[in-house]
Parts: structure tokens; sequence; C-alpha cells
């Protein structure tokens, strides 16, 4: 938790989207173990402490959860035939 990490929002498929954080080491494969369609990092933050009340602020101030199912995830990619509403979805919640 004594590293910087980072504050990201990702959606997925059926246009859930999640903010979630990945410590700088790790800050490219946290998003692709997570199968997001897209993704933005929104800030840096000095440790794992900091970061975690900057998630929990966002997830309550947005209504945007912490944590997306697998199952939903993977449900979602086997009908996925198009990328606009993920996308809009996206574009809106990191606005």
């Amino acid at each position: 938790m004594d590293q910087p990490h980072w504050l990201y929002l990702a959606t997925f498929a059926d246009g859930a989207t999640k903010v979630g954080t990945a410590a700088e080491p790790r800050k490219q494969s946290r998003l692709d173990e997570q199968g997001a369609l897209f993704a933005t990092y929104r800030t840096k933050s000095p440790n794992g402490h900091a970061v975690r009340h900057l998630e929990d602020a966002l997830s309550h101030d947005l209504h945007v959860p912490q944590t997306v199912r697998a199952a939903t995830k993977l449900k979602a990619l086997a009908n996925l035939t198009d990328l606009s509403g993920a996308s809009t979805n996206h574009d809106h919640h990191v606005t």
C-alpha cells in the first residue's frame, strides 16, 4: 500500500462501469485482468490508502460500483455486437 496507486474507471461490454484502483507496477496488467473494453486512469495517488478514499468518494458521488461480477462480464462479452453503448457510457462517467 505504500507505493503510488492509480484511480481508474473501467467500462465493460454491457456498458457497466466500475471505479477501481491499481498499484503503479500493475497499472496496465490490472486493466487487462479486469477485461474492460474501455478504461481511463483519472488520477495518481501517493499511496494505496489515499486512493481508497478517492475510490469510495467517486463510487458514492457517481453511483458507480467498485466491483462487477466476472460472470456478468463474460455474459456481456458473449453477446457483444456493438461497442457504442459501452463507449458512450464510459465517456459519460469519465466526464
